[in-house]
């Protein structure tokens, strides 16, 4: 079996064994083994749970399976029950970007409400992410469920179906993920007993597609409001947050927020975004993004402002640390960046910081973004915006709550247009518009029902707004800052 183009060689599949020589729960523990190997630990644990109820004896053998990763005996277990309590929609996150995890936990929760379903959580591969996160309470993981109702896995399964799809998936496919989402009761639809667990997995924000629903019309909550549901931050992010906040001040005057985001070699497989750093002529723009972004924002030439940057590699903070500091912008007084990052978001304390980066940026008073190479496509600012609405870690604090901040954006796709142009903080689903005549659904074409409902981000460059015309942030209009909607 090969796993990140290694092998590994087991002895335990070297031997074959016919059925009626093998010991009750044999495939069980088999399938934990398996997994174990494979770093699904979660769903390796709950196979463990079922072998071990299904014949105790296997808890000599077990270490053999799964070595000392968890002090689990079988006579711990409780007997397992048969029958669920109730109807569910697990969010099985995919390995994905924060932000796109957070968009499609919201999702789930406002399809779980709108299906009159409970909801759980199964973070999947996703063992690094969790960390930066707490679940609200009454929202619990798939399984803590399996083993607060005393079920076992083997019997959910045979309960269970799985809907995936995500914005690159096959044209057909998706086709009939949308045709679901986009158009049908799902309540009815899901109402046979091996329905009992809908398993979704995407990396599409599909509360949208929900929204244009026919049968949903007006039931759908904001992501802001369901995300809020469904978690808060981590303890030791907020501890991480406030403590920076202290150390220097944060909240006296006006905060820019800039997060530049930037190619991670080994982490960002498509094509975007395309540098590790932002050239020079482009860190140039974003400077001048600065300056007209201040006026924008109402502060007279000279008033007194931070900058809060964050960035996705050490790179691009040397080259925008360095330009700011040379464009020597009047009024400046502090360019604020969170200390001893640690850059990986395959890493806990990587995790971490990152959500802590997005709990200061959310208390700016105005937010600017780059993506590298394109035109500003952002999961993670739109995370940002919806963290406004969560107040709690800030008790105490001199920061701004609640209510919504101006967005702004730099790119140089349309550059012909400009190179600073306004935003919204608002969220939208990936495109999937190039997936053509599979999106003809039974009511109506999906992209289109989208784009009229106002769920299509702008992509025609004529459609953007800049701040001011060509390259000079002088001409900007005084206070004309665009306020977001959450």
């Amino acid at each position: 079996t090969k796993q990140n183009r290694s092998t590994w060689d087991w002895n335990f599949l070297r031997v074959a064994l016919p059925p009626s020589q093998l010991p009750a729960g044999w495939q069980s523990l088999a399938n934990a083994g398996l997994l174990y190997r494979l770093a699904f630990y979660e769903l390796s644990r709950m196979y463990l749970v079922d072998a071990f109820r299904e014949n105790p004896e296997l808890e000599q053998i077990a270490d053999d399976f799964v070595p000392g990763l968890w002090a689990l005996t079988a006579s711990a277990l409780q007997p397992a029950v048969q029958s669920p309590p109730d109807k569910y929609i697990v969010v099985r996150n995919a390995w994905i970007g924060i932000g796109n995890v957070l968009a499609c936990m919201a999702s789930a929760w406002i399809l779980a409400q709108l299906t009159g379903r409970k909801l759980l959580v199964d973070w999947n591969v996703n063992t690094v992410t969790r960390t930066a996160f707490a679940l609200q309470p009454g929202v619990e993981t798939f399984e803590g469920h399996l083993e607060s109702a005393r079920l076992n896995l083997t019997t959910v399964r045979r309960m269970s179906e799985s809907l995936t799809f995500f914005h690159m998936s096959e044209s057909q496919d998706l086709g009939m993920a949308m045709e679901l989402i986009g158009c049908r009761d799902l309540a009815k639809e899901w109402a046979a007993p091996e329905s009992t667990y809908m398993h979704v997995s995407t990396n599409l924000y599909f509360a949208a597609m929900l929204d244009v629903n026919p049968n949903y019309k007006g039931q759908v909550a904001s992501y802001a409001s369901s995300l809020k549901e469904v978690l808060r931050p981590a303890p030791l992010v907020v501890k991480r947050a406030r403590a920076f906040v202290k150390r220097n001040k944060v909240g006296k005057e006006f905060l820019l927020g800039l997060h530049v985001r930037a190619r991670v070699e080994g982490e960002d497989n498509d094509d975007w975004p395309r540098s590790s750093k932002p050239e020079p002529e482009l860190a140039a723009r974003i400077v001048r993004c600065i300056k007209g972004t201040l006026i924008s924002s109402g502060l007279k030439e000279g008033e007194p402002f931070s900058i809060l940057f964050a960035s996705t590699t050490k790179k691009a903070r040397k080259a925008m640390k360095t330009a700011i500091s040379e464009a020597k912008i009047p009024g400046l007084k502090n360019l604020l960046m969170l200390d001893n990052m640690d850059m990986s978001r395959r890493t806990v304390t990587g995790a971490q910081d990152a959500l802590a980066e997005a709990l200061l940026l959310s208390r700016a008073d105005s937010l600017v973004r780059v993506v590298i190479g394109t035109q500003g496509f952002s999961s993670f600012q739109m995370m940002i915006n919806a963290l406004r609405k969560q107040d709690e870690w800030t008790e105490g604090l001199q920061l701004r709550t609640g209510g919504d901040f101006p967005n702004f954006m730099v790119t140089d796709s349309c550059l012909e247009h400009g190179e600073c142009f306004f935003s919204d903080g608002g969220i939208y689903p990936a495109y999937i518009a190039h997936h053509g005549s599979h999106l003809d659904r039974s009511c109506g074409n999906i992209p289109k029902m989208l784009a009229e409902a106002g769920w299509a981000a702008k992509r025609e460059c004529h459609l953007h707004e800049p701040v001011y015309q060509g390259s000079d942030p002088s001409k900007t209009v005084p206070g004309k800052a665009f306020r977001s909607e959450l």
